[in-house]
């Protein structure tokens, strides 16, 4: 998570599963959206969206992305010190 609040993986899946609690400040990305017949146009509503992610989604999620680690680059010599 980018303030470190956060370890596992799973942590931060089941954050935006369930966790992701209604704020003033809450990007609109995060809410759920209904139809408003008067303007004919979706729109957030300010509650957060919910994922609703079986733990079988989960479980796959993170196998997902635990493909995208390239281990020859992380540890490749060439990106260790970025003020050379």
């Amino acid at each position: 998570m980018h303030d470190g609040r956060f370890a596992p993986l799973m942590d931060v899946i089941n954050h935006y599963n369930h966790g992701v609690k209604k704020h003033a400040n809450l990007d609109r990305r995060l809410q759920n959206f209904v139809f408003n017949a008067t303007s004919n146009e979706f729109e957030a509503d300010g509650l957060p969206r919910r994922l609703n992610l079986s733990e079988q989604d989960k479980e796959d999620l993170i196998a997902f992305l635990n493909t995208l680690t390239d281990y020859r680059m992380i540890s490749d010599t060439k990106y260790s010190n970025p003020f050379q």
